[in-house]
């Protein structure tokens, strides 16, 4: 259990790859990746159809009527509700986070495939960790530069 005077745990998503197909990353923490991920695609941080920005946020565990057990973001500016929930392409979400444990095609378009394992297993690996910070980073300009 974290007390106040414990520091929160840092997680990083690094984002690999925008494109038409979302915005697909990793989820680390501590260097070890503990997930992929599938966002939609940077659209200038448009409600309901872009990726948030790079950036560092307060992360939760937390209930949802409609995804159960997922996490939530917070500070994101001017977008609200933004989680990590299951899904598995880009139009499962509206600017949320998804999970994924492999790398896939459905109905002809990449995806995150075993989102719920992923997400079960995010809860295992983060159930003590109270308040944490997830830190965004956008690589996909360095790569796309280096290749």
């Amino acid at each position: 259990m974290h007390t106040h005077t414990e520091p929160r745990p840092v997680l990083e998503l690094l984002r690999v790859e925008n494109g038409a197909d979302g915005c697909f990353g990793v989820l680390r923490k501590n260097g070890r990746i503990l997930c992929l991920t599938l966002e939609p695609g940077w659209r200038e941080n448009r409600v309901l159809i872009s990726c948030i920005p790079e950036g560092t946020y307060a992360m939760t565990a937390h209930v949802s009527p409609r995804f159960g057990k997922c996490f939530a973001l917070s500070g994101v500016p001017d977008r609200t509700e933004i989680l990590i929930h299951p899904g598995n392409t880009a139009q499962d979400t509206q600017g949320c986070i998804l999970p994924g444990l492999r790398l896939g095609i459905l109905s002809g378009r990449r995806a995150v495939l075993m989102s719920r394992d992923a997400l079960r297993a995010l809860d295992a690996a983060l159930k003590d960790c109270g308040q944490m910070t997830l830190r965004i980073v956008n690589l996909w300009e360095e790569l796309e530069a280096a290749s």
